[in-house]
C-alpha cells in the first residue's frame, strides 16, 4: 500500500485520508462546514473506507475534487462499507 496521507480544505469541506488501522484500506473522512459556522461544529461527516487499488491512487491523486464529490453526495456511508473504484 502507498503511503498516502493527505489533510486539505476544498469548498468548505476538510478532507482527510489516510491507511487505516488495519493495514488493508485507506480511510476518507469529510467533514462539511457551513459558511459561518464554528470549526468544531460541521454541518454533516462522512466516512468510508476506500480498497487501495491503483485506480483508487490515481482517482486521490488526479481527480480529487470530483472523487470528493461523489463521495459527498453519497446518501449512505460509513466504516462497513469499502468502496471499490472501477
Amino acid at each position: 500500500m502507498k503511503n498516502i496521507n493527505i489533510d486539505t480544505w476544498k469548498s468548505g469541506m476538510r478532507i482527510v485520508v489516510f491507511p487505516w488501522i488495519d493495514n488493508k484500506n485507506l480511510y476518507m473522512h469529510i467533514e462539511y462546514y457551513r459558511s459561518g459556522a464554528r470549526k468544531n461544529d460541521p454541518t454533516w461527516e462522512k466516512s468510508v473506507l476506500i480498497n487501495p487499488t491503483e485506480k483508487a491512487y490515481d482517482a486521490l491523486e488526479n481527480r480529487f475534487d470530483t472523487f470528493v464529490n461523489a463521495v459527498a453526495s453519497m446518501r449512505n456511508t460509513g466504516l462497513n462499507m469499502v468502496l471499490n473504484v472501477e
